[in-house]
């Protein structure tokens, strides 16, 4: 969440274009690998009245690589809570908000990565619901799975 704070400590903040979003998320861009076509941010979700931080977001940037002119679609999202509740509307709502999100920035010639943490595990409504439409591709284990990478290849 402090995108630049961590690459200007390690001496790289020149080489980044940085997107410090809502809701404790960020991005940083290699600015040699890619051209931004666009970048935004979409409110998603909102936390359970349970565990109330508030709203949450899916941050996402449009970029063409320099050298392949190939286009990807990046999303990055972390997740409502409590864990496995999908928020105050549910897994489902959750997922359906993500991927109309992408359905509506993306274009179809797009490679789709959606990551993040996704306060949710494998078994949850809200990555079951995501599952049907993109490829589950990596989940990080150290808090429960809720660390997840999604993509539309393979």
């Amino acid at each position: 969440e402090n995108a630049r704070g961590v690459l200007t400590a390690a001496g790289l903040a020149n080489l980044y274009e940085i997107f410090d979003g809502p809701h404790a998320l960020a991005m940083a861009v290699r600015k040699a690998k890619w051209t931004i076509l666009a970048q935004g941010v979409a409110d998603v979700a909102e936390d359970s009245r349970l565990q109330y931080f508030g709203k949450r977001s899916a941050q996402w940037v449009r970029l063409r690589d320099r050298a392949t002119s190939r286009t990807v679609f990046f999303v990055n999202h972390h997740g409502p809570t409590p864990v496995n509740s999908g928020g105050l509307c549910g897994g489902v709502a959750t997922a359906h908000n993500l991927l109309g999100l992408v359905m509506k920035e993306a274009t179809e010639e797009d490679a789709v990565v959606l990551t993040g943490d996704f306060n949710a595990d494998p078994s949850s409504e809200t990555l079951t619901s995501l599952a049907r439409r993109l490829r589950p591709s990596f989940s990080f284990t150290p808090h429960g799975d809720v660390d997840q990478i999604f993509t539309n290849l393979g």
